[in-house]
């Protein structure tokens, strides 16, 4: 997908100044330039990408050179994010959802558990590195059994399970070695309301194995948990103890998969939330799911790379079935 971002980085203000010597670069130079990249493009491919993000803002269309009306059409990109680049963020937003869950699909994985009681159940976890998992607590924490796999479908082994003290529904799970470096990690960013995202997990179905799910919804509200009840928020998204409120199919098996904005960043995490049964009723027959925000999740990454007082471990117990974390 790296067509997109050569495209724009050949356009961007760093180049123009670097490379072009302030000098702007028509349609004609810049397929000139992929042509000897080895990355030769049809004119009508090579105008659809340049009109989106004309249109949409990102590339500015400057004066007319020797060429004609399209060959000799010359634009500049204002806008661009190098972080972004190297991501792949913009080819994410031209191609759509659709590319970001094939590019993304085995970076979601399922968990498998067995509950103290003897009940299976599963959950979701996604690559956040090479040996880091990001996932809900209660999807790891007091089960009897978890069991997940690897790209070599060898079952993951943890050295420790980081969780925060508030007993905030997230867990990291720190791996014994990089077998998950080959899959491409997600990166967590920030949301908003009324940001269209993916979401990704894998909920319970009778009659099929794990099956990953995916589906596009958009965040409706900010929520707040106060004494197990939900009251809506209008104040403000930001506040630590707010939670998204997704117009998606979410439950069971969903918590602790992404939900992921059209720039392929994961900005919220499927959460379960104390509700009373009436609470529950009305966000299941409304088809809500609940999502820790990408702001809490930032934080909680944070607070475990600099070890921080309130991060906490969850002690666990690796045997040849997977690990277990009963207490």
């Amino acid at each position: 997908m790296a067509l997109v971002e050569d495209i724009l980085n050949y356009y961007s203000l760093w180049s123009l100044h670097d490379i072009h010597h302030g000098i702007h670069q028509s349609v004609q130079d810049c397929m000139n330039y992929l042509e000897q990249r080895g990355q030769g493009v049809e004119l009508r491919t090579f105008l659809g990408i340049v009109r989106k993000f004309e249109n949409d803002g990102f590339l500015l269309r400057m004066e007319q050179k020797e060429g004609g009306l399209i060959y000799g059409t010359t634009y500049v990109a204002q806008t661009l994010q190098q972080d972004y680049l190297e991501y792949g963020s913009y080819s994410f937003y031209y191609y759509g959802f659709p590319s970001i869950r094939n590019y993304f699909s085995q970076s979601v994985l399922p968990i498998d558990v067995t509950k103290t009681d003897g009940s299976k159940d599963i959950g979701t976890c996604f690559v956040i590195g090479g040996n880091k998992l990001l996932t809900a607590r209660h999807c790891v924490d007091e089960l009897t059994n978890i069991k997940i796999y690897d790209p070599q479908r060898q079952l993951a082994e943890p050295t420790t399970i980081w969780v925060s003290g508030d007993d905030s529904d997230m867990a990291i799970i720190e791996l014994n070695n990089y077998n998950f470096s080959s899959l491409p990690a997600i990166r967590i960013d920030l949301g908003d309301i009324l940001n269209e995202v993916l979401t990704m997990g894998y909920p319970p179905i009778p009659g099929f194995d794990a099956i990953q799910v995916a589906d596009t919804s958009h965040i409706g509200s900010s929520i707040k948990v106060s004494s197990g009840r939900i009251i809506a928020e209008n104040r403000t998204l930001w506040d630590h103890e707010s939670y998204y409120l997704i117009n998606a199919k979410v439950k069971g098996g969903n918590s602790g998969g992404p939900i992921i904005n059209n720039l392929g960043f994961a900005i919220g995490m499927i959460t379960d939330i104390p509700l009373d049964s009436k609470d529950q009723e009305k966000i299941d027959h409304l088809a809500y799911g609940v999502a820790i925000t990408g702001r809490r999740i930032k934080s909680f990454m944070s607070d475990v790379i600099s070890k921080e007082s309130s991060i906490q471990k969850i002690p666990f117990k690796i045997d040849s079935q997977g690990f277990s974390t009963q207490h």
